[in-house]
């Protein structure tokens, strides 16, 4: 299940999104304009500790005051600016995770080569989001290499298979960075 919708700016921390009818087990956030040029998309998954979410398109590590938590009905938020800043429109995405169509995991990077099974079904896309300083990437069915969500370069030692149960990760550190989650 999948849900979008829009919001705009409070300035309030611990703002709930809600009204969902789900628990969602991702949420991207994206502002609609910034004054300051930048202008990422911000995750979160259910896997996200504490007050974690992570920029889409940059190499920052994980972030607090961004989306906060995910909750039974919806989403909190904080008042980063990418999230909850003066005067902008927001719009977000929620998936809800079911077995068989989409779920969240997480590993430990190797820093070589590995395959991540368990998944439960062969992935048609795949989304690796590090918790070091690495830009998140990208690998659906429909390409040959993997693609980060900032400048879209391709890589093919990212995300470099999708598999029955999981899929297989390179030596790039952006998906496999030793010791990094």
């Amino acid at each position: 299940q999948v849900l979008s919708g829009t919001y705009t700016r409070d300035g309030v921390d611990g703002r709930s999104i809600t009204g969902l009818g789900f628990a969602p087990g991702v949420v991207i956030i994206k502002r609609d304009s910034g004054g300051d040029g930048s202008n990422p998309g911000i995750i979160r998954t259910s896997g996200m500790a504490g007050d974690a979410s992570k920029e889409m398109d940059g190499t920052t590590s994980l972030s607090t005051n961004q989306i906060q938590a995910l909750n039974a009905d919806g989403f909190e938020l904080g008042t980063n600016s990418d999230v909850n800043g003066d005067g902008n429109t927001y719009y977000w995405v929620a998936f809800k995770s079911a077995a068989g169509s989409m779920t969240v995991g997480s590993y430990t990077g190797n820093g070589s080569s590995q395959s991540i099974t368990g998944v439960g079904f062969s992935p048609e896309l795949v989304f690796v989001l590090s918790a070091g300083s690495h830009a998140a990437v990208w690998q659906s069915s429909d390409v040959s290499s993997s693609y980060d969500f900032g400048n879209g370069g391709a890589s093919s030692t990212q995300v470099t298979a999708l598999g029955a149960d999981g899929f297989s990760v390179g030596s790039n550190s952006a998906a496999n960075a030793s010791g990094v989650t």
